[in-house]
């Protein structure tokens, strides 16, 4: 199988959610065409030449222990810069922030 670990920020119409949904769009092409030519040339189906399954996860905004302040985390970032005396910037205080801890998805 095929796991892409996509955003939910692909919804979006800016650079980032455009690639975000390219992504997305490549293991879509590459699910079909694989599956497609692997048939076709070869009788052999057994799982190492047959994609069977290809799965996009959109993730929120993920936190937990291994996040880095100011490259993959909000939350992370807020506290570095709580923590350290250092300003922390909120864009639009009405905007809500969907978060997931990392060791939930794991669980799940």
């Amino acid at each position: 199988p095929i796991m892409l670990s996509s955003s939910i920020q692909a919804a979006l119409d800016n650079p980032y959610g455009k690639s975000k949904r390219a992504g997305e769009e490549l293991i879509r092409e590459f699910y079909g065409q694989r599956t497609k030519e692997e048939s076709q040339k070869t009788l052999d189906l057994s799982p190492s030449t047959l994609v069977s399954n290809a799965y996009i996860y959109r993730f929120p905004n993920l936190f937990g222990k291994w996040c880095r302040p100011n490259y993959n985390s909000a939350v992370a970032t807020f506290c570095n810069n709580i923590a350290n005396d250092l300003p922390i910037q909120v864009n639009d205080r009405n905007t809500e922030l969907s978060l997931v801890y990392i060791d939930d998805v794991v669980d799940s």
